[in-house]
């Protein structure tokens, strides 16, 4: 999978440069974060760090991919961003200094010993929420792919790819081993490969076969949790409980990625591990058509076997929190643990309690939001849903009756899922990426939470009308629906008239957030006066960082002169 090949291969940015830090694009390359150095010539490079890219001529496709990208509007993009988060770092380092300066040496220990403490009690509380079990995490093989294949078997043979000539979603192992991998442009890839098929996504067909799985996993673990089309966790303990110590979990992996290729003939790969992060960690280690069981059965197995583990082999760390925390020196989770009393000083408090729990193996995940459609799942992990969204490229001529077809897309498919789920939502986000490889994401929250559908789409027409004229200009279109709760439970506080909680009418701002109080109205209700928030943000981040680093909340207030903008910064 390529973080999100269901949704449209949504993923996180796949580019970096020499000495700086990675971020979100659309026409992107993998490239492993330099980190530490300062930047010098800007560069783009080639991750192979991926199932069947091992044999890649490095040096061939890293010169084409400069050759093709010399003086594009992609190019600059990257630069933009790239300089935006070496600003990001040299703050880190700021804080870092300052760190050392205050809070160094034997005259200031009294006040370091008041930070070990704090760290001391976060840890103390993260350790309460261990919980061990029996997970298998199954990974369906280049699906997308994969399933064009089963129906066109002459394209087994050839170099394959999904997608369009602005971004691939998937590549089979044929043209992995060639250069192209997922989120690199189509016109890049030919350049790469000359040969190379690329086909446009079935989504219907892709679907289907999904379906087919999910109801043999089902039998297994009703309660799994499915990440899109292709992924999926499972908790197998009961299940195995019933054979009386006849059946193991390697067992069962084995079977039902047997039952899987018989019912739909794609191959699959599964993790076995005590929690869903760690099955996730373990589904790539044997890839493709494999399965690899980590073995850990008790805290301090996988404390040992977390402590040597890389930043980015954490569900949940993406390409930028790595880059930033390489910028720091940090490359394992040992360091993380090690330099933990600093980390809780400079970092802000989400970030750091996530990156604390995954040095210590507690990941919040899929807690941490890390799949594309589905975050903060209720099932095997117990948490709530944060937000459901469904994306998809434009791979047609960009026309205005396009644009609408894949709003309708998009909009059915993120509502219907927050129908099943019974939720209710107070926001709303409408993203957008252009035809320049940027994004930007607008977000209105509404009076009330509501699952009335024409209500939500309304708000929805509202945030894309502003950009409608430039329907030529929008190469993918995303809804999400945010700030989520379960219908019974707010009609029950409705009936029993309680009041909704701060927290739920503030929000962090995302780094290089703007808040568009020009956008602000007032609606006239006979409820007590609340505020409809339109937030505009430059979608800059990186899709698989599941906690940012952000550090300031901005918060509307009603007052009798009026709506009042406060923002609240967090040291």
């Amino acid at each position: 999978m390529c973080g999100g090949e269901e949704n449209g291969g949504l993923d996180q940015a796949h580019v970096s440069y020499s000495g700086s830090a990675s971020e979100q694009n659309i026409a992107e390359m993998i490239v492993d974060p330099s980190g530490s150095r300062q930047p010098t010539a800007f560069q783009l490079t080639l991750d192979c760090n991926k199932a069947g890219m091992g044999n890649v001529d490095k040096e061939r496709v890293e010169a084409i991919i400069r050759n093709v990208s010399e003086g594009s509007s992609f190019l600059m993009n990257e630069q933009r961003l790239a300089e935006g988060r070496e600003k990001q770092l040299q703050e880190l380092k700021r804080k870092s200094s300052l760190f050392t300066q205050l809070l160094g040496g034997e005259r200031n220990a009294a006040q370091r010993k008041q930070w070990e403490l704090k760290v001391s009690k976060i840890e103390q509380e993260l350790e309460a929420t261990r919980r061990l079990g029996t997970y298998i995490h199954l990974d369906m093989d280049m699906f997308y792919a994969a399933v064009e294949i089963k129906k066109h078997p002459e394209y087994a043979a050839i170099p394959l790819a999904i997608g369009t000539m602005t971004r691939l979603q998937t590549a089979n192992y044929i043209a992995r081993g060639r250069g192209v991998r997922c989120s690199m442009p189509g016109f890049l890839a030919l350049k790469i490969c000359p040969n190379l098929l690329i086909l446009p996504p079935d989504f219907d067909a892709y679907n289907e076969e999904s379906n087919t799985v999910r109801r043999i996993v089902a039998e297994y673990d009703p309660n799994y949790i499915s990440f899109g089309l292709d992924e999926l966790t499972l908790e197998v303990s009961a299940y195995i409980e019933r054979f009386e110590g006849t059946k193991t979990a390697e067992d069962v992996a084995s079977e039902l990625r047997v039952r899987v290729f018989g019912d739909t003939k794609l191959t699959a790969s599964a993790g076995i591990g005590p929690t869903a992060a760690l099955a996730k960690i373990a589904s790539n280690i044997n890839k493709p058509n494999g399965q690899h069981d980590l073995n850990l059965h008790t805290r301090e197995d996988v404390m040992t076997y977390v402590r040597d583990l890389g930043l980015r082999s954490v569900p949940g760390v993406g390409k930028v929190t790595e880059a930033l925390l390489k910028g720091l020196g940090i490359t394992t989770l040992s360091d993380i643990y090690n330099r933990r009393v600093e980390l809780c000083y400079i970092l802000h408090n989400n970030l750091f309690r996530f990156l604390l729990g995954a040095s210590i193996g507690i990941v919040q995940w899929p807690d941490a939001a890390t799949a594309a459609n589905t975050e903060n799942c209720e099932g095997a992990t117990g948490g709530q849903r944060k937000a459901i969204s469904s994306e998809r490229s434009i791979t047609t001529p960009r026309t205005k009756e396009g644009m609408q077809e894949m709003v309708d897309t998009v909009f059915n498919g993120a509502y219907e899922e927050m129908r099943k789920s019974e939720l209710m939502c107070r926001r709303i986000s409408l993203r957008i990426r252009w035809a320049s490889y940027r994004y930007q994401q607008y977000t209105k929250s509404l009076i009330q939470y509501s699952d009335d559908s024409a209500t939500l789409r309304r708000a929805v027409d509202g945030l894309l009308l502003p950009h409608a004229a430039k329907y030529s200009e929008i190469s993918l279109l995303g809804v999400r629906f945010l700030d989520l709760i379960f219908a019974k439970d707010f009609h029950m506080k409705r009936k029993g008239g309680n009041q909704l909680s701060i927290s739920q009418f503030i929000r962090p701002k995302k780094p290089g957030e703007v808040t568009a109080t020009t956008g602000i109205k007032r609606e006239r209700t006979t409820e007590p006066k609340q505020v409809v928030e339109i937030i505009i943000s430059s979608d800059d981040e990186d899709e698989n960082d599941s906690v940012g680093l952000a550090s300031s909340s901005t918060i509307l207030v009603s007052t009798d002169k009026g709506t009042v903008e406060r923002e609240v910064t967090i040291i």
